[in-house]
C-alpha cells in the first residue's frame, strides 16, 4: 500500500471513528489532561510507579473506550454487513481503525511521559514503561471490542472493560497476579506478588493477540436476531469467565504461597488470609474447595490475626 493511499485511508477512518461523535475525541483528551494536571499538582509524591500507571492503567481504559466504539457508526445505522461485504478484506478496515485509535492513545501517553520527564523531573525507563503498557492496552481494548461486536452495543464493551479495569485498579496483583494490568507498577512498588510481572505481560500479550484474531472473525459476521435467550447466553458466558478469572487468580496466589510458605512456617495462614481479604464478600475461597475454606476461616473480624502483620520474605 502506497504511503499516500495509507494516509488517505487513515484520514478517512479517523473521520469515521470520530467524525460522527466528537465526544469520542473529547473524553480521552480530557481524561488524560485531568490525570496529567493531578500528577503535576502532586509532584512531590510522584514516583516511577505512578509513571507506569499511566501506560498500564490510564492508556488501557482509554483504548478500551475507543475500541468499543470502533464500529459504532455501523452499529448505529445497522450497516455492518454492507461495510464488510465490500470487495476488500474486513481485516484491513479493522486494522486501520485500530491504528487510528492506538495512534491517538500513543500521542496522549507520549505527551504525559514528556511532561513527567521534563516538567516534573521524574527519572524512569521510558522503554520499560512503554513496553509494559503495550500488553495491557492490547488486552483490554480487544476485550472491549469483542464484547461490543458480540452484542452490537458499544456500551456493553465499555461496561465490561470498565469493570475489569476497576477491579484491577482496586486490587491490582492482589486480585490476580498474572492478569493484572499494572504488574510493572506493582513491581516498582516492590509488591510481593509482582515478582512474575514479565510472565504476566506475556500472558496478557498472548490473550490480546488471541482476542484480535477472534475480533477479525466476528466483525464480518451478520448480527443475527436479538432475543432474550441470546442475551441470557451471553450473560451466562460472562459469569463463567468472571468465575474463571477469580479462580485462576486464587490459584496463582496459592501456588506462590506453596513455593514460599517455608519462609514463614508459623504465619502461613496469616499470609493466605491477607491475600484473600482483597476479594471482600466474593466467595472466592470456596472455589478452591471446602478444605481450603475451613483452613482460612472467616476473613473478617477474626481476633486471631489482630496485631499481626503480613509475613515478610
Amino acid at each position: 500500500m502506497r504511503v499516500k493511499n495509507l494516509r488517505a485511508l487513515l484520514r478517512y477512518n479517523f473521520g469515521i471513528v470520530w467524525g460522527h461523535t466528537p465526544w469520542l475525541l473529547i473524553i480521552p483528551v480530557a481524561a488524560s489532561m485531568l490525570v496529567l494536571f493531578w500528577n503535576m499538582a502532586m509532584a512531590s509524591m510522584f514516583t516511577p510507579s505512578k509513571v507506569a500507571q499511566t501506560t498500564e492503567g490510564l492508556a488501557p481504559i482509554l483504548a478500551a473506550f475507543l475500541c468499543a466504539h470502533l464500529l459504532g457508526v455501523e452499529y448505529r445505522f445497522r450497516i455492518g454487513e454492507i461495510t464488510f461485504a465490500k470487495p476488500f478484506a474486513g481485516r484491513r478496515i479493522l486494522y486501520l481503525r485500530l491504528l487510528a485509535v492506538y495512534l491517538l492513545v500513543a500521542f496522549l501517553v507520549a505527551v504525559m511521559l514528556f511532561v513527567y520527564a521534563k516538567g516534573i523531573g521524574t527519572e524512569f525507563s521510558t522503554t520499560e514503561v512503554v513496553l509494559a503498557g503495550v500488553p495491557s492496552v492490547l488486552f483490554l481494548s480487544m476485550l472491549s471490542l469483542m464484547l461490543a461486536t458480540l452484542t452490537r452495543q458499544p456500551m456493553v464493551g465499555v461496561a465490561v472493560a470498565g469493570l475489569y479495569w476497576a477491579a484491577d485498579l482496586y486490587g491490582g496483583v492482589e486480585f490476580h497476579p498474572l492478569l493484572s494490568l499494572q504488574g510493572y507498577a506493582a513491581f516498582l512498588r516492590a509488591e510481593e506478588l509482582a515478582a512474575s510481572w514479565k510472565l504476566s505481560k506475556g500472558i496478557l500479550l498472548a490473550l490480546g493477540l488471541l482476542l484480535y484474531l477472534v475480533n477479525v472473525r466476528l466483525v464480518g459476521r451478520p448480527e443475527g436476531i436479538r432475543s432474550r435467550a441470546k442475551m441470557a447466553r451471553n450473560a451466562g458466558l460472562l459469569a463463567v469467565v468472571a468465575a474463571l478469572y477469580l479462580y485462576t487468580g486464587a490459584l496463582a496466589k496459592v501456588a506462590y504461597g506453596l513455593r514460599h510458605d517455608h519462609q514463614w512456617p508459623n504465619q502461613a495462614r496469616v499470609w493466605y488470609r491477607e491475600r484473600f481479604r482483597v476479594y471482600g464478600s466474593l466467595p472466592v475461597a470456596p472455589l478452591l474447595g471446602p478444605g481450603f475454606t475451613h483452613y482460612l476461616g472467616p476473613l473478617t473480624g477474626d481476633p486471631e490475626d489482630r496485631g499481626r502483620g503480613t509475613p515478610t520474605r
